[in-house]
């Protein structure tokens, strides 16, 4: 089974497409296609094994065991009553169905998820008359897709999303998700700089999800490997010997510390310990960290280069528009002490023009990416263009004169 072909669809936040592909590249993975909040490949188990450890910008790995034609909650009940549901689940476990798509004929996800259960149920009580029960925590979770009068049956090996990875996790206000973080120094280009020793800087780090993503890139930490539980351990057809050498050839690639210093600062000491745990609780290596007010940024010393990466709070967020835009300016200010030839600063930004406040120009390309429900925009300021060029007060010859 370990060695045989299946579709597999790794679901993810929209934007995340393109980066989520690359990243699957990245694994060796091949025929991606990138869909609308989905990366689709062929490809065998220890590829999706690889995927759910190493995958810092998925959401679930689904993979397809069956799909048939209809648009009717009949013709579901009967595509699904055809799949041999004994050999993916035990008659006393327990089962979960979601739906999304709809037809004419239907419009209701929760009826057509029950009509789905109603055939698994009905197929086990005719062969063992017994049948399993209903429970979010399933021992299989069923994800059923209707699109354009193709039903997809698929089994979701992971259970809790991908992105809830780190356990007891410390937060400040208005915390990114690990996936977003990861979105952003993708975007940027951290990922591979860093084989450079290219430094990162976020300066309003909060409680460090961009770092700590940084951190876990540049050490080659799978996330996936902190985690206990898989939907996958649950399915009869999981293979204990397989997933052991994925998850021992995951563990034999990584590094002790990153060849790029990775650098929080935050003016709030209590987002700084939180820093610390979540640190210990992804099992990574504690970033350089400062209390430090925005006001006194500079570059580190020693960093001759580096990408500032950060998510300055913004008014429908935390804080008042007022205190957003000094927010902006202030970092403009300290920006334009940066040495521009070997810095780059990136920002995830509200859909307006907030960050013209920091007096940069931004670059042509700006990305949409999204916070929880919120559209943001994710730039680069040109440091070579402020929106104020800097006067040279100099005298000239003729005023020395």
């Amino acid at each position: 089974m370990s060695l045989s072909k299946s579709k597999y669809v790794v679901t993810c936040s929209h934007g995340f497409e393109p980066f989520l592909q690359k990243e699957l590249a990245r694994l060796n993975i091949q025929k991606l296609k990138a869909g609308h909040g989905s990366v689709e490949f062929t490809g065998t188990l220890i590829d999706a094994y690889r995927t759910m450890l190493w995958s810092r910008l998925g959401s679930r790995v689904l993979m397809e065991i069956g799909r048939f034609e209809g648009t009717t909650q009949e013709e579901l009940y009967e595509g699904v009553l055809d799949i041999p549901w004994e050999e993916h689940m035990d008659v006393d476990g327990r089962l979960w169905i979601d739906f999304t798509g709809q037809s004419k004929e239907i419009r209701h996800t929760q009826f057509a998820a029950r009509k789905a259960k109603d055939a698994i149920v009905d197929r086990f009580r005719e062969q063992y008359n017994k049948r399993p029960s209903v429970d979010k925590d399933a021992d299989l979770r069923i994800h059923i897709h209707l699109h354009h009068g193709l039903f997809t049956v698929s089994i979701d090996l992971c259970g809790t999303p991908l992105h809830v990875r780190t356990p007891d996790k410390h937060i400040t206000d208005a915390p990114l998700k690990e996936t977003l973080a990861a979105a952003m120094l993708y975007a940027s280009g951290w990922d591979k700089a860093h084989k450079k020793g290219v430094a990162l800087v976020d300066p309003m780090c909060g409680s460090g999800t961009i770092v700590l993503e940084a951190m876990g890139i540049a050490c080659r930490r799978a996330p996936g490997l902190i985690r206990q539980e898989w939907n996958v351990f649950r399915w009869l057809q999981f293979d204990q010997k397989v997933w052991n050498q994925v998850v021992q050839e995951t563990k034999e690639s990584q590094l002790e510390a990153p060849k790029a210093p990775i650098f929080g600062f935050d003016i709030d000491a209590s987002a700084i310990d939180c820093v610390r745990h979540n640190a210990k609780a992804q099992g990574v290596p504690v970033p350089n960290l400062r209390v430090q007010p925005l006001e006194s940024l500079k570059t580190p010393l020693a960093e001759q280069q580096g990408f500032l990466v950060t998510n300055p709070p913004y008014g429908e967020r935390i804080g008042s528009h007022a205190h957003v835009s000094g927010v902006y300016e202030t970092l403009g200010n300290q920006l334009s002490h940066f040495p521009i030839e070997s810095w780059r600063c990136f920002l995830l930004c509200p859909p307006n023009e907030l960050y013209q406040q920091t007096g940069f120009h931004r670059t042509e390309e700006r990305i949409t990416l999204y916070n929880g429900p919120l559209k943001c925009r994710f730039l680069e300021l040109d440091l070579h263009r402020p929106t104020h060029p800097v006067i040279d007060e100099t005298p000239s010859h003729e005023q020395r004169t």
